[in-house]
Protein backbone atom coordinates (compact mmCIF):
# COMPACT_ATOMS: atom_id res chain seq x y z
CA UNK A 1 0.00 0.00 0.00
CA UNK A 2 1.64 3.41 -0.79
CA UNK A 3 0.96 7.25 -0.09
CA UNK A 4 2.68 9.42 -1.98
CA UNK A 5 3.35 13.22 -1.76
CA UNK A 6 2.22 15.87 -4.23
CA UNK A 7 1.89 20.12 -3.44
CA UNK A 8 -0.95 21.75 -3.18
CA UNK A 9 -1.62 22.33 -6.88
CA UNK A 10 -1.79 18.31 -7.19
CA UNK A 11 1.48 18.71 -9.04
CA UNK A 12 3.67 15.67 -7.54
CA UNK A 13 6.87 16.40 -6.01
CA UNK A 14 10.02 14.91 -5.60
CA UNK A 15 9.59 11.82 -3.26
CA UNK A 16 11.61 10.11 -0.98
CA UNK A 17 10.05 6.50 -0.73
CA UNK A 18 10.08 5.89 3.00
CA UNK A 19 9.09 1.90 3.79
CA UNK A 20 7.42 0.55 6.82
CA UNK A 21 7.15 -3.03 7.98
CA UNK A 22 4.75 -3.42 10.49
CA UNK A 23 1.65 -5.51 10.78
CA UNK A 24 -0.65 -3.99 12.64
CA UNK A 25 -2.32 -1.73 10.13
CA UNK A 26 -3.22 1.03 12.49
CA UNK A 27 0.34 1.83 13.08
CA UNK A 28 0.88 2.25 10.01
CA UNK A 29 -2.37 4.91 9.69
CA UNK A 30 -0.96 6.31 12.37
CA UNK A 31 2.44 7.08 10.97
CA UNK A 32 0.53 7.83 7.12
CA UNK A 33 -1.35 10.62 9.54
CA UNK A 34 1.55 11.89 11.04
CA UNK A 35 3.70 12.02 7.91
CA UNK A 36 0.75 13.94 6.02
CA UNK A 37 1.85 17.16 5.57
CA UNK A 38 5.44 15.75 4.27
CA UNK A 39 4.87 16.08 1.01
CA UNK A 40 8.23 15.27 -0.32
CA UNK A 41 8.35 11.71 1.71
CA UNK A 42 6.26 8.96 -0.12
CA UNK A 43 5.79 6.61 2.72
CA UNK A 44 5.23 2.92 1.25
CA UNK A 45 3.20 0.07 3.63
CA UNK A 46 4.29 -3.93 4.23
CA UNK A 47 2.55 -5.50 6.40
CA UNK A 48 4.43 -8.72 5.80
CA UNK A 49 7.39 -9.32 6.57
CA UNK A 50 8.24 -11.85 4.49
CA UNK A 51 7.46 -9.62 1.80
CA UNK A 52 9.28 -6.47 3.32
CA UNK A 53 12.48 -7.61 1.20
CA UNK A 54 10.73 -7.57 -2.42
CA UNK A 55 8.99 -4.29 -1.40
CA UNK A 56 12.13 -2.34 -0.17
CA UNK A 57 13.89 -3.79 -3.63
CA UNK A 58 11.19 -2.65 -5.87
CA UNK A 59 10.66 0.82 -4.15
CA UNK A 60 14.64 1.39 -2.95
CA UNK A 61 13.62 2.89 0.24
CA UNK A 62 15.33 5.99 1.71
CA UNK A 63 14.80 4.91 5.15
CA UNK A 64 13.32 2.02 6.61
CA UNK A 65 10.86 1.42 9.90
CA UNK A 66 10.18 -1.78 11.11
CA UNK A 67 8.82 -3.33 14.00
CA UNK A 68 10.70 -6.18 16.10
CA UNK A 69 7.61 -8.12 16.54
CA UNK A 70 6.02 -9.65 13.92
CA UNK A 71 3.73 -12.75 14.17
CA UNK A 72 5.36 -14.39 10.78
CA UNK A 73 9.00 -13.24 11.45
CA UNK A 74 11.53 -12.54 14.23
CA UNK A 75 12.10 -8.38 13.31
CA UNK A 76 15.48 -8.35 14.74
CA UNK A 77 16.45 -11.68 11.79
CA UNK A 78 14.63 -8.89 9.07
CA UNK A 79 17.17 -6.22 10.46
CA UNK A 80 19.64 -8.43 9.58
CA UNK A 81 18.26 -9.23 6.24
CA UNK A 82 17.85 -5.91 5.44
CA UNK A 83 21.31 -5.60 6.39
CA UNK A 84 22.54 -8.12 4.31
CA UNK A 85 20.79 -7.42 1.18
CA UNK A 86 23.03 -5.36 -1.04
CA UNK A 87 19.95 -2.92 -2.07
CA UNK A 88 19.27 -1.83 1.96
CA UNK A 89 22.72 -2.74 3.48
CA UNK A 90 23.06 0.87 3.87
CA UNK A 91 19.75 1.83 4.49
CA UNK A 92 18.99 3.70 7.24
CA UNK A 93 16.61 1.47 9.51
CA UNK A 94 14.92 2.65 12.62
CA UNK A 95 13.04 0.21 14.50
CA UNK A 96 9.51 1.41 15.97
CA UNK A 97 8.58 -0.98 18.68
CA UNK A 98 6.66 -0.73 21.58
CA UNK A 99 9.22 -2.14 24.06
CA UNK A 100 11.60 0.34 25.76
CA UNK A 101 13.50 -1.66 27.41
CA UNK A 102 17.73 -1.62 27.10
CA UNK A 103 17.88 -5.20 25.99
CA UNK A 104 15.36 -4.80 23.21
CA UNK A 105 17.48 -1.68 22.18
CA UNK A 106 20.67 -3.42 22.73
CA UNK A 107 19.01 -6.45 20.27
CA UNK A 108 18.01 -4.19 17.54
CA UNK A 109 21.81 -1.89 17.62
CA UNK A 110 23.32 -5.79 17.71
CA UNK A 111 21.38 -6.66 14.69
CA UNK A 112 22.30 -3.84 12.65
CA UNK A 113 19.61 -0.77 13.87
CA UNK A 114 20.38 2.80 13.23
CA UNK A 115 17.90 4.07 16.00
CA UNK A 116 14.80 2.78 18.11
CA UNK A 117 12.02 5.06 18.57
CA UNK A 118 9.03 3.68 20.75
CA UNK A 119 5.82 3.93 19.05
CA UNK A 120 3.77 5.94 18.25
CA UNK A 121 6.43 8.94 18.38
CA UNK A 122 4.81 12.70 18.38
CA UNK A 123 5.06 14.21 14.87
CA UNK A 124 7.78 16.38 15.60
CA UNK A 125 10.18 13.28 16.79
CA UNK A 126 8.87 11.18 13.57
CA UNK A 127 9.91 13.95 11.28
CA UNK A 128 13.13 15.19 12.62
CA UNK A 129 14.08 11.61 13.56
CA UNK A 130 13.32 11.00 9.37
CA UNK A 131 14.81 14.13 7.91
CA UNK A 132 18.42 13.32 10.39
CA UNK A 133 19.05 10.26 9.11
CA UNK A 134 18.08 11.46 5.15
CA UNK A 135 20.33 14.06 6.06
CA UNK A 136 23.12 11.95 7.26
CA UNK A 137 22.80 9.52 4.22
CA UNK A 138 22.83 12.78 2.24
CA UNK A 139 26.17 13.22 3.24
CA UNK A 140 27.55 10.00 3.53
CA UNK A 141 26.76 10.04 -0.64
CA UNK A 142 28.00 13.18 -1.85
CA UNK A 143 31.02 13.71 -3.48
CA UNK A 144 33.88 14.33 -0.71
CA UNK A 145 34.74 18.10 -0.58
CA UNK A 146 38.55 19.91 -0.78
CA UNK A 147 38.56 22.30 2.45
Amino acid sequence: EQVEGGSVTGERTASIPILLVDDQRFVGIAVQRLLSSEQDLELHRCEVAGEAIAQANRIQPALIFQDIRMPDTDGLALVRLFRNNPATASTPIIVLSANDDAEARAGAAAAGANEYVVKLPKRDDLVSCIRRHLSAGAARSAAPSTL
